[in-house]
């Protein structure tokens, strides 16, 4: 098994895509949540994001930059 099946319904059902759509709605409990201001994710994101960058493949698809530097500062 290449990625478990509870893997598969992240989009759907995981964390980031569940509560990212609601924290960017409200800036307090953004900043309660991920540490930093929305603005500050933003240009920090801007300056990395080449670096931390996956390219999918046809084996699965790779996490945007931006969950993954969420990940990272939570």
């Amino acid at each position: 098994m290449w990625v478990h099946p509870y893997l598969q319904t992240r989009k759907t059902e995981g964390e980031y895509y569940t509560l990212y759509r609601h924290l960017i709605d409200d800036e307090e409990k953004f900043v309660q949540y991920v540490r930093i201001n929305f603005s500050t994710l933003e240009m920090i994101l801007t300056e990395i994001e080449p670096k931390i960058k996956k390219l999918n493949t046809k084996f699965r698809e790779a996490c945007s930059p931006r969950q993954r530097l969420m990940v990272c500062l939570r």
